[in-house]
């Protein structure tokens, strides 16, 4: 945590003020707003430094006194009668109908945000409190600002501040609607009490749920397709998640989304020489006996015609241009162990994270 100034303290009724209202003549004693410091506060109102209040002894630490100051900060506006609307903007999601028996979920994939909900707490949550305790089943919270509910106390809001800690698992997962808000500074804390509230960077829900809708989604597949021939090409236009495993064609097949918005510029797998590549090799894996030019150590790229040749055409009498499936009948094939290790290491996180599909024919010899 950055170290800055603390411009809060607690006055002698126990409120917070800033020390912009503060007279230093008025011979009033002012205190930490940590709980657990409470010392004696000094206000610093030179013509200098920024103005600031300064520990008179042993200073605590700016994280537990940034903690403390947005519990009671936010609890305050929280309470404050004559705020009648407080907004929490909601994005429910537009989900695949398919979503339950769909092996291609992805969140990220495949939902849509829909239009934004805003929701008046005010209307569920009529006053909240700081380090209250809440038992939910066998399990003992402590929130950080604990949001009465107005029909049903079983049924509270946590505001929970993150300055050095994020809100832990056990609490996140308990089924609390929880609003996470980080916090670095001050301002963070004035950015959250002045506008709607709304997920970002600095803010997190956890628990909420708003209303899905349900509607057909579709991604775009490209299906690799193999010939007994040797013969192999990319199909990017008949498939997609909805039919991707019908009407298999060759004698192996490998079948993945991708990104039509980034699909001209950034193939998949373009470091690797892209898709195409990547399933020479798979192939090559499946049945050591597919040979393919992309994978032999004697096929070089050619700068004069920006072309790929086989290194050994003029001494070996091989055919000089790298064609498609020349290397099936081809005596002096040698896999490039290297490439063909890194092609299939590119791949191994799609394949395990599920995010291919393997097809080969029981015929494939």
């Amino acid at each position: 945590m950055v170290r800055s100034n603390q411009h809060y303290a607690l006055d002698e009724s126990g409120k917070l003020i800033h020390i912009d209202e503060v007279d230093k003549s008025d011979g009033h004693i002012y205190r930490c707003p940590n709980p657990k410091c409470g010392q004696e506060m000094i206000a610093r109102k030179g013509d200098i430094r920024d103005w600031h209040f300064a520990h008179k002894k042993k200073e605590c630490g700016y994280d537990n006194y940034l903690h403390s100051l947005a519990e009671r900060r936010i609890c305050e506006w929280f309470n404050d009668k004559e705020n009648k609307s407080i907004l929490l903007k909601l994005r429910p999601a537009n989900k695949c109908s398919s979503y339950e028996e769909c092996k291609w979920f992805e969140i990220l994939q495949c939902e849509e945000i829909g239009e934004i909900k805003e929701i008046n707490l005010k209307e569920y949550f009529d006053s909240c409190e700081v380090e209250k305790d809440f038992k939910k089943g066998n399990d003992l919270f402590r929130a950080d600002i604990f949001c009465h509910n107005i029909k049903n106390e079983k049924n509270p809001l946590f505001i929970e501040i993150y300055v050095k800690h994020e809100c832990d698992r056990v609490k996140t997962e308990s089924g609390i609607k929880i609003i996470e808000v980080k916090i670095d500074c001050e301002e963070d804390i004035d950015k959250f009490i002045s506008y709607p509230i709304e997920e970002n960077k600095m803010i997190v829900y956890h628990n909420f749920k708003p209303a899905e809708t349900l509607k057909e989604l579709i991604r775009p597949f490209q299906k690799f397709i193999l010939f007994s021939s040797g013969k192999s090409y990319i199909e990017k236009e008949k498939y997609s998640c909805k039919n991707y495993n019908k009407e298999q064609r060759g004698v192996f097949e490998v079948s993945m989304y991708y990104d039509i918005e980034m699909e001209d510029c950034i193939p998949s797998f373009f470091l690797e020489g892209g898709f195409y590549a990547i399933c020479q090799a798979l192939a090559y894996r499946e049945n050591p006996k597919h040979k393919h030019c992309s994978l032999c150590k004697w096929k070089i790229y050619n700068e004069w015609d920006g072309l790929d040749i086989c290194k050994l055409y003029k001494r070996c009498g091989t055919q000089k241009y790298c064609k498609n499936n020349n290397a099936y009948n081809c005596l002096h094939f040698r896999l490039d162990e290297e490439k063909y290790d890194a092609l299939i290491s590119a791949i191994k996180e799609s394949e395990d994270a599920g995010a291919i599909d393997i097809w080969k024919s029981s015929n494939w010899k």
